[in-house]
C-alpha cells in the first residue's frame, strides 16, 4: 500500500477566526475544509474512563477541525482515503476495512472522505487509562 502523499497547500487566513463553532486563535493561521456536508457521529458509549464513537461519511464529508483531548484508536469499518487537514498539509491515508491505527492526545485536524463512496470507522478515545 503506498503511503501518505500531499494533495495541496493550505491557503492562510486571519489569526483569528471561526469554523463552525469553533473560534480559532493565536496566531493560527490555516483554512479548514470547506464543505457542507458533515460527518455523522453516533455515540455509542461516553462514561469516566472511554468514548467510543461510530463516524459516518458520504463522499466529501467533514469531522470539521477539532482536537483530541485524549490519546485515541480509529478501527476501519470499510475501505476507504481519510483525508487529513493537519494545519500545514492535507494529506491522503488510504486505509483498508479493519485497519487500525493509534494518536497521542493534541492532535488537531480536520478529517474528510476522500474516497467516491461512504467510508465509516469507529473511534476509541481513553479518558482514564487507569480505569480500564
Amino acid at each position: 500500500m503506498a503511503g501518505p502523499r500531499i494533495c495541496r497547500k493550505l491557503q492562510t487566513a486571519p489569526a483569528q477566526m471561526r469554523i463552525g463553532r469553533h473560534l480559532l486563535s493565536s496566531g493560527v493561521r490555516f483554512v479548514a475544509f470547506a464543505c457542507t456536508i458533515p460527518a455523522v457521529p453516533t455515540v455509542q458509549q461516553d462514561d469516566d474512563a472511554i468514548r467510543i464513537t461510530r463516524w459516518d461519511f458520504a463522499p466529501g464529508a467533514v469531522t470539521g477541525w477539532h482536537r483530541h483531548d485524549w490519546p485515541y484508536f480509529v478501527v476501519m469499518l470499510t475501505d476507504g482515503i481519510l483525508r487529513v487537514h493537519n494545519g500545514t498539509d492535507v494529506i491522503d491515508n488510504p486505509l483498508k476495512v479493519g485497519q487500525s491505527y493509534g494518536r497521542k492526545e493534541g492532535i488537531t485536524h480536520d478529517v474528510m472522505n476522500g474516497s467516491p463512496h461512504p467510508i465509516a470507522f469507529v473511534e476509541i478515545e481513553i479518558k482514564k487509562p487507569e480505569a480500564l
